[in-house]
Order: structure tokens, then C-alpha cells, then sequence
């Protein structure tokens, strides 16, 4: 294999690849086959990725993160995915999830999803709804998302398609619908009973 790029780690980078290499080997990776075989989800990943920190590995630690750089978690994901495809992906929506929040949440919409997160409550990004499909400007929020106006925390009316076990989902919003081409989404986020 031919490495194009091989960013320099840190200390913490370091440290926390090594602890997913661990986990990996121990935990993740002798369920791998299972988990394909039987296409379920890996709720005992989830615990130990909770219990390992990871969930919060990337959000700040003024919402109870553990505040590394995109680099340390990049470097722990894909050494989880080398012992474990869905451990790795479940990492990757989790990132997905909250990038929107990180950028464009209020302070108290991150202090209250941004916490759920570390403690495996999943808020994932959610593109793909019913009369849509991957396009996110031909994404139409439900009547009650159209009157909240950007609000946030809309409960589930079943249009997201996306990510069953998520209990927040990160809504793509199209800002100017009727245009010729996409527009730059706003966001809003929706919540569930959890698990």
C-alpha cells in the first residue's frame, strides 16, 4: 500500500491510537464478523466507546468532551476501522452529527446534545428523508419544522430516514427552496424518546 499522506502525531494523538488499537484488538475487532453476519447494532461497541471516552473524543470540554484536535480523532477512527468497519462508521456519524451543532448551535443547544453524545446518545446527520433521497435541497421540512422556524428539538414526525438509533437528528434545510441550484442549508435538529 502506498501512503500519500501521514500526518505527524502528538502526544495525545499518540496515546489515543494506541488506546484504539487496544480496544480494537480486544473488543471490537472480534466482533466485526459477527456484526456483518448478523447486520445489527453494536450496542456493546457503544458502551465501551462511552466508557473509553470516544464519543466525546472531538467535542470541547466545556460540554464534557475531551477536546482533541480533528487529527487525533481521525488517527483513532481509522485504527478503529482497521479492526472494525461499523466501529469506525459509528464514529463518523458521530462527527457528522455534530458538526452542525458545533458550528451553529447556541450555547445551549450544545451544552444539552453535545453531553448526550458523550454519553452515547447519538445525534446524527440526517440527509436523507422520503421525497429527497441524497439531495439536501429537495429536502422539505414537515409542517411543524416550517413553524418552528430553525427552532430546535422538533420531535420525530418519521420523515428522516436516517439513522434509527440516533435519538437527535441534524436536519439539512434548504434556504432557498425554489432556487435553480442548492442553496446552503440552515439547520435544525430533532429529537426522540431515547432508547
Amino acid at each position: 500500500m502506498t501512503v500519500i499522506w501521514k500526518p505527524e502525531l502528538d502526544a495525545a494523538a499518540t496515546r489515543w491510537q494506541a488506546l484504539a488499537d487496544q480496544l480494537g484488538r480486544d473488543r471490537f475487532g472480534p466482533l466485526a464478523e459477527e456484526l456483518d453476519r448478523e447486520q445489527r447494532y453494536p450496542w456493546e461497541t457503544i458502551e465501551a466507546l462511552v466508557a473509553n471516552n470516544f464519543t466525546g473524543l472531538f467535542l470541547p470540554r466545556d460540554f464534557g468532551g475531551q477536546g482533541e484536535s480533528l487529527v487525533t480523532t481521525v488517527a483513532a477512527v481509522e485504527t478503529l476501522g482497521t479492526h472494525c468497519a461499523s466501529t469506525a462508521a459509528i464514529m463518523c456519524a458521530y462527527q457528522l452529527g455534530a458538526f452542525p451543532i458545533l458550528l451553529a448551535g447556541t450555547d445551549k443547544q450544545k451544552d444539552f446534545y453535545l453531553r448526550e453524545m458523550t454519553q452515547g446518545r447519538a445525534t446524527s446527520f440526517a440527509l436523507s428523508e422520503r421525497i429527497a433521497g441524497s439531495d439536501a435541497a429537495a429536502s422539505r421540512p414537515p409542517p411543524r419544522a416550517k413553524a418552528m422556524a430553525g427552532a430546535c428539538a422538533a420531535r420525530n414526525t418519521g420523515s428522516a430516514t436516517e439513522a434509527p438509533r440516533a435519538t437527535t437528528w441534524c436536519l439539512p434545510r434548504p434556504t432557498r427552496p425554489r432556487a435553480a441550484v442548492a442553496s446552503a442549508p440552515s439547520w435544525s435538529t430533532r429529537s426522540s424518546p431515547a432508547r
